[in-house]
């Protein structure tokens, strides 16, 4: 549901922007952090410094003349999957060994 209401919006911007000769888009990414959140953690993913979240990449319409923001062009509301750890602590450790032996 919420999609079709985004995609909805999208396409009127287009058509409100559509006969300018000019026209900025200006994009963005937000970092929404949830980490307090524990109910729903596992519907998240990490974000970086520790964070769990979503992600979301938009790109505004601006009208350049007058500076008005005329309405969102594009988004994208994503989560990045979490990394399973425990093969890369395997090959760490692995690696710290080999150095190990190596070095003496």
């Amino acid at each position: 549901m919420s999609e079709k209401i985004v995609e909805s919006s999208h396409a009127q911007t287009a058509n409100q922007v559509k006969n300018l000769s000019v026209l900025l888009s200006i994009g963005d990414t937000t970092f929404l952090d949830y980490k307090k959140i524990k109910i729903k953690r596992e519907e998240y993913g990490p974000i970086g410094n520790g964070g769990n979240g979503l992600i979301l990449h938009s790109s505004l319409a601006v009208d350049p003349n007058s500076g008005q923001p005329l309405g969102l062009l594009w988004s994208k509301l994503w989560k990045r999957e979490h990394k399973v750890t425990t093969k890369k602590k395997e090959k760490r450790a692995k690696n710290l060994k080999k150095k190990n032996l190596i070095n003496g």
